[in-house]
């Protein structure tokens, strides 16, 4: 099983995330999963409900938003909650997940302070083209608990190549986005669908790319992923779908020939606002060296994930004792980041840093560090003694945010939460 955890730390100003040469992807960590029950589902909601992805846990709050009518007669709000999704034109979305996360407020997961929270999982699915308004929706319960709700888009869209090359014909660069016959048409795009190319606009649409014109060849142009945003990522007014285009610089020699590269896809038919942005770098390794661990963490120290930056993050976290007697670290261009466990009831227990890794958020478009630990258990005979086992790890320093994940070894269970 895996968590993740996040430190505090200033977020990365817009200059340092241009300048770092390599970033990365962010890697959604696993979580708890929490069953749902379908209630209502459905193309046509009530005329006055209100649009939107909200939480409710009392009949007022539903009432309110006008969806009352959809609950099944005899519904408990003791006993359970209710999760609503209503769209407003062709998209009908669909509740795929929800899961428990532990967002720790500074202190071990657990700790007094720690906050829990359910990720809402939701996908859409175009509708066939209708010339009637429609207010798709999607309801389904789960048990009342008290955590704060967030609702995130599924994963990327899938897409189909449908051409892609470096001579598109006469075709303007830009960005071009056709869901009809006459969308191609008036675009003047036709040159990049290829003889015999079978597009069915009652389902599909299209997507394309087109680059200026370059002076050599090895430049290429690539639609590399389609996301489905809710409203509010990024900033954005509404729903949209985001499309990360790649473009790449020839490598060597290159033949002296004018190229204008394009790429071409097809992808389910959406009625969203389309917003072209620039591909994220690729994931990069942060190198990293054992700095001190052990299986009786010093007594100052909470159990938890820590990124120390200073003398003064060392005194806060009451991690004086990781320093050797006697000795002193270098702030100024190394930090340490320190995991500790719970106490245990014997020994045998241990955690680990097996990798780092810079990241990068696609919503604020800046970089962090995402550090992945892993904790086992003893799998054989162990002193009966109280431990509480850690790890410290030193690496080139950074004012990016730090986020961990936490992989738990067969035995291990992360503790509980405690919601605010």
């Amino acid at each position: 099983m895996k968590r993740i955890v996040s430190t505090s730390t200033r977020t990365l100003g817009a200059a340092l995330a241009s300048a770092l040469l390599v970033l990365a992807l962010p890697a959604p960590a696993a979580a708890q999963g929490v069953a749902f029950q379908n209630l209502a589902k459905g193309e046509q909601g009530p005329a006055q409900a209100t649009l939107g992805r909200q939480a409710f846990r009392d009949a007022a709050g539903l009432r309110q938003a006008g969806l009352e009518g959809l609950l099944p007669p005899g519904f408990d709000f003791q006993q359970a909650m209710v999760l609503a999704v209503v769209n407003q034109g062709g998209d009908a979305p669909s509740i795929q997940a929800v899961e428990r996360r532990i967002l720790p407020g500074g202190g071990p997961p657990g700790a007094a302070g720690s906050q829990l929270q359910l990720v809402v999982t939701v996908a859409t699915q175009p509708l066939p083209a209708s010339p009637l308004a429609r207010r798709p929706y999607h309801l389904v319960s789960i048990p009342q608990q008290a955590a704060q709700v967030v609702f995130v888009d599924a994963p990327a869209r899938r897409f189909r190549t449908v051409a892609q090359g470096s001579q598109p014909g006469a075709v303007l660069p830009g960005n071009y986005v056709v869901r009809s016959a006459q969308d191609l048409s008036a675009l003047r795009i036709q040159s990049l669908i290829p003889v015999g190319a079978n597009i069915d606009f009652s389902q599909e649409m299209l997507l394309a790319v087109v680059s200026t014109t370059k002076p050599t060849g090895g430049y290429s142009l690539a639609i590399e992923e389609v996301h489905a945003r809710a409203a509010g990522f990024a900033g954005a007014a509404q729903e949209h779908l985001e499309v990360r285009v790649r473009e790449r610089a020839p490598q060597g020699i290159a033949t002296a020939a004018l190229t204008q590269p394009f790429h071409l896809v097809a992808l389910p038919r959406s009625s969203r606002v389309v917003m072209f942005k620039a591909a994220l770098p690729a994931p990069a390794p942060v190198v990293f060296y054992p700095y001190t661990a052990g299986s009786q963490a010093p007594a100052g120290l909470s159990s938890g994930q820590h990124a120390l930056r200073s003398t003064q993050d060392l005194q806060s976290a009451g991690a004086q004792g990781l320093i050797p007697v006697g000795g002193s670290f270098d702030f100024s261009g190394e930090m340490l980041l320190a995991v500790v466990m719970d106490q245990k009831s014997s020994g045998g227990y241990a955690t680990q840093v097996t990798g780092i890794t810079r990241a990068f958020d696609y919503e604020t478009e800046t970089s962090y560090l995402e550090v992945s630990v892993l904790e086992t258990a003893p799998s054989g005979f162990a002193t009966m003694a109280l431990t509480r086992p850690y790890t410290v790890v030193r690496l080139p320093r950074s004012i990016e945010p730090v986020r961990f994940v936490v992989q738990t070894a067969p035995g291990l269970s992360p503790p509980p939460a405690t919601p605010d």
